[in-house]
């Protein structure tokens, strides 16, 4: 009797084991799937991770109508025209503002801060750095903020600050009425993704003794005549987009394609009428990069007529 008592004893003890064993395995797996979950849905934006729905599209916009003047890096490089007043639309008639100056005025209510000092690197050498922004300054590239992760949503498989999404769905919306299909290739771009950028295009590793010679200056301006540096792109403000004109189509063309002329029709009305300007237009000086017919900017209400 005895003997039959620990016998039974002993298999309860071992169907007990199994079974913790068991509720500890589907826990494990549980939370193995909740990891795969995390990898495939939630975004890697600059060396964070955010859930984004799609739902959101609906939430309020981020910012408020009122000046908002952010921490700028370090307190130094401040531009004065970070610190003028919001043009009114009394303003825009009495003279033409530039696009350049009109999203410097938005900017400015942004409730987000300048890049950090770590969101300045290019290659983590003082003065290789240092030499590559003077350039680039030089050529009217200027600091950026950087907009909160969580103040993105997805866009056509694009990040973008979240107030845009329903003038770009209307952008394209009208573009597609007249028979011709908008795409966007780039939207928020993080500054460690722009560092990237810079330096596949510039390549991984300079010498500092060619940079600083003045030997690479010319493949350093031809760079930056495309590129910007990490910290000066106006796609860390999540307002900026880089179009594109059918399935598949690419930078390069877009000034020649039916899409811009679209666009740019009537000083491009289209646009203005749903919030955007032209980010880097023909004719404009000292702004950065050369003129990029592809690249639009969101300035809401400052762009409308």
């Amino acid at each position: 009797m005895r003997r039959k008592i620990l016998l039974i004893a002993g298999f309860l003890i071992l169907w007990i084991g199994m079974g913790f064993r068991f509720i500890s395995k589907i826990h494990s797996l549980k939370a193995e799937e909740n990891q795969l979950y995390d990898r495939e849905n939630v975004p890697h934006l600059g060396g964070a991770t955010t859930r984004i729905s799609q739902k959101q599209r609906t939430a309020a916009p981020f910012f408020k109508q009122e000046v908002y003047v952010g921490k700028h890096f370090a307190g130094k490089e401040k531009d004065s025209t970070h610190s003028a007043r919001i043009l009114t639309g009394k303003d825009k008639e009495e003279k033409n503002v530039s696009p350049r100056i009109l999203f410097q005025q938005f900017e400015q209510q942004l409730p987000c801060s300048y890049p950090n000092e770590q969101d300045l690197i290019i290659y983590g050498d003082a003065k290789i750095d240092n030499y590559i922004r003077e350039k680039a300054k030089k050529r009217g590239y200027k600091l950026h903020k950087v907009i909160p992760k969580n103040d993105l949503i997805l866009f056509k498989g694009k990040y973008v600050a979240k107030e845009c999404v329903h003038d770009l769905e209307n952008l394209f919306k009208e573009v597609a009425k007249r028979g011709l299909k908008l795409g966007i290739i780039s939207g928020y771009r993080s500054p460690s993704r722009q560092r990237t950028i810079l330096r596949s295009k510039l390549g991984d590793t300079l010498s500092k003794e060619n940079v600083l010679s003045g030997k690479l200056d010319r493949e350093i301006e031809n760079v930056l005549s495309r590129s910007s540096i990490p910290g000066y792109s106006k796609h860390h403000t999540g307002h900026a987009f880089d179009f594109v004109c059918g399935e598949g189509g690419t930078l390069g063309p877009f000034g020649e394609s039916k899409c811009y002329a679209i666009l740019a029709k009537d000083d491009f009305a289209l646009p203005k009428k749903y919030g955007f300007l032209p980010s880097y237009p023909e004719g404009e000086e000292h702004q950065g990069p050369d003129p990029e017919p592809w690249e639009f900017v969101w300035v809401g209400d400052l762009a409308r007529k």
